[in-house]
């Protein structure tokens, strides 16, 4: 018989004591439909989807500063191995009339696919927080224009289709978030948190400055610094440039002497907009776009009403929107599936130098979300991504149920109800 190398006995090891572990955390009187042995099912999936992969191990070493030596290990998983076990290794097989992962319910029977491929029944449109900035200097389009454009941009941003089938909007009140701590105590105001997800549109009378560098910090920064004001010199000898068309008709119109009936136009300016999705709980932006509207050069004393002028500003801000949120979809799907997850309760450990935390878990969807009480998910550490992650990761050893057991409006609380996972390392939930 031939023998395996030792990298690749290794790894049949680790596929084998994978087994065993899934195998073994299925008790004995548990229904069919109960959280543990969906659980135990869901891992003998993955397991097995892990095994159909061919396994490869990097060891790394070294020897630390007391002389120890220190190894690691890390198994991925590629392409495929069929038919290898070490059976010692392995409890007695029972024999089993069906397939154990056949009582996963429909939304898991792909599970193994990854994360893409778990259809839950309920579809939980996560919160989004939209915030509107201008910065329009003092041209034709100025701060004076601000807040009847932004109050037209929310509205356009609150009715697009591409938002509301998929997302909850929630309007940031500028006020509350502008305040201070000590102001928020006073008033009792405090700013919307209960949102993973921030839509932020700004509007400038300067293109955006990219902030992209492969030369370093230091020469990002003065680069950044030319750049900020070049556009300043710019934008200021355009308005002064401006002023000084429109004082110098004037001044020939109202001469006494000799007036002139000059044609008095604004010249054409450009706007710029820029739609950025973040990520708060991590700070990471997903997704930006930018782009510009034109105004023509028209007669300044026939100035557009501000209704108009925000309309005209806006104009292609809902096509914009359409093209961010489908190109979104497209490129974090299976990322905006996975919600965030926090420890619901913190309690103090007796001797008031830890933290205990309880096996409750909150999470940023609730009633407004068509979260219900008794909705499940699938709770894990780290983002999942595929069933190639079995080795490579503590997928199986810490992937657990939770089930929603209190909801607010845009909040609720999960108990964690099978699975060896603590609700201080659980990081992510996945319905189900």
């Amino acid at each position: 018989m031939p023998t395996l190398p030792a990298c690749r006995l290794i790894a049949v090891l680790a596929v084998a004591l994978l087994s065993m572990a899934a195998s073994a955390q299925t008790p004995a009187p548990a229904g069919t439909d109960s959280p543990e042995a969906i659980l135990a099912a869901l891992k003998h999936a993955l397991v097995e989807a892990a095994q159909e992969q061919t396994v490869n191990v990097i060891s790394s070493a070294f020897i630390d500063s007391s002389g120890a030596l220190v190894e690691s290990n890390y198994f991925d998983t590629e392409a495929t191995v069929r038919g290898v076990r070490v059976t010692e290794y392995l409890p007695a097989p029972e024999q089993a009339a069906v397939d154990p992962t056949a009582i996963l319910p429909a939304s898991l029977q792909n599970a193994r696919d990854g994360v893409c491929a778990v259809d839950a029944a309920t579809r939980y449109r996560p919160t989004l927080l939209v915030s509107a900035r201008t910065d329009l200097g003092q041209g034709r389009v100025n701060d004076a224009d601000a807040d009847v454009i932004k109050q037209h941009a929310r509205g356009l941003i609150s009715n697009s289709a591409a938002i509301s089938d998929n997302w909850v909007l929630v309007l940031e009140d500028e006020l509350a978030s502008g305040l201070s701590q000590y102001d928020r105590l006073l008033t009792g105001m405090v700013p919307f948190d209960d949102a993973d997800y921030a839509l932020q549109w700004s509007l400038s009378n300067t293109p955006p400055t990219s902030t992209e560098s492969t030369d370093g910090g230091v020469r990002q920064l003065v680069q950044q610094g030319i750049s900020g004001a070049q556009s300043a010199a710019r934008s200021a000898a355009q308005t002064a440039a401006q002023y000084a068309s429109s004082a110098a008709r004037y001044l020939a119109e109202a001469n006494p002497i000799a007036p002139l009936n000059l044609p008095a136009s604004d010249p054409a300016v450009t706007l710029y907009h820029e739609l950025t999705l973040i990520n708060r709980r991590t700070g990471a932006t997903l997704h930006t776009q930018a782009f510009d509207v034109t105004l023509p050069a028209a007669d300044s004393q026939l100035r557009r009403s501000p209704p108009q002028l925000a309309s005209d500003v806006t104009r292609d801000l809902v096509p914009q929107l359409d093209d961010f949120f489908e190109e979104l979809e497209a490129a974090h799907a299976c990322q905006l599936r996975q919600f965030a997850v926090l420890p619901a309760d913190v309690l103090p450990a007796a001797d008031g130098q830890a933290n205990s935390p309880t096996q409750t878990l909150q999470i940023r969807i609730g009633a407004a979300n068509n979260a219900r009480p008794g909705d499940r998910f699938l709770i894990i550490e780290t983002p999942w991504e595929g069933g190639q992650q079995t080795l490579n990761s503590n997928l199986v050893s810490s992937l657990s149920i939770g089930e929603i057991v209190q909801v607010d409006e845009f909040q609720s609380t999960l108990q964690v109800i099978a699975g060896n996972g603590s609700a201080r390392d659980l990081k992510f939930a996945l319905p189900f």
